[in-house]
């Protein structure tokens, strides 16, 4: 029996359109791309997995979260942040952070709270303090020899165990923020103004400025997480 003939050419493409969709088709190129693809989303994530869960508490062992970013990316980040405290600090407005830096010159920790005051802190590493800051990382500093270099770790160690838990100490809030372009951008600058020698710490050239607008933001945007959203709700009302 023999069909009628189609003499349209879109009404033949459309039949041959028809049957292809129909026929069985080789799809092992494309499942060979969907396994590769897959194993490494599978593989970038364990690795994300395991940094945050597994390697978070020993913040002396994981020097670089993301290896795809730069270390100096993350180093002018916070030194701008440090920055922005300061300098709201000095034309007395409100500041969101604490934080604390170590001083090669006196060999102690210094502590700045929100108001922008200072201070310094000596641990003294004897074993009877073994066991007020439960980290594996102390076993290693006791048992081997307490050079400068040890005293610096353990000093930020314990620095590190008592504002872990601390909402408002810059380090743990950069700690969980994202890395976004504009840190790029700042990072490209502290180090273009600091590695030719074009500013030094008296002066702030390597800082880019960030708006107040955008900082009381960001401000607002912490202080939704917690207990703090009754805090929010009665700023937001005073100003209504």
């Amino acid at each position: 029996m023999r069909y009628l003939q189609v003499k349209s050419k879109i009404f033949q493409m459309y039949l041959r359109g028809l049957r292809g969709f129909f026929q069985p088709q080789d799809t092992t190129v494309n499942k060979r791309k969907m396994r590769m693809f897959l194993s490494l989303l599978f593989s970038l994530y364990s690795y994300g997995w395991i940094q945050h869960n597994w390697l978070k508490h020993e913040f002396d062992i994981r020097k670089q979260p993301n290896f795809l970013i730069p270390i100096w990316v993350y180093h002018a980040r916070r030194e701008h942040y440090i920055y922005y405290e300061q300098s709201r600090l000095a034309r007395g407005l409100t500041t969101t952070f604490s934080y604390y830096d170590w001083d090669p010159v006196s060999q102690m920790v210094c502590y700045t709270d929100k108001q922008g005051k200072q201070k310094f802190e000596k641990s003294i590493f004897n074993r009877e303090r073994l066991d007020i800051i439960d980290n594996a990382l102390f076993e290693e500093i006791f048992r081997g020899e307490m050079t400068s270099e040890k005293i610096k770790r353990g000093s930020l160690l314990v620095a590190y165990e008592l504002n872990c838990k601390n909402r408002f100490d810059l380090d743990n809030y950069l700690h969980y923020k994202p890395i976004n372009p504009m840190d790029f951008i700042r990072g490209l600058h502290f180090q273009f103004y600091v590695q030719l020698g074009l500013t030094n710490q008296y002066r702030y050239d390597h800082f880019i400025s960030k708006p107040d607008w955008l900082y009381e933001w960001e401000q607002w945007k912490i202080e939704l997480n917690g207990m703090d959203r009754l805090n929010y709700f009665n700023k937001f009302v005073s100003q209504k």
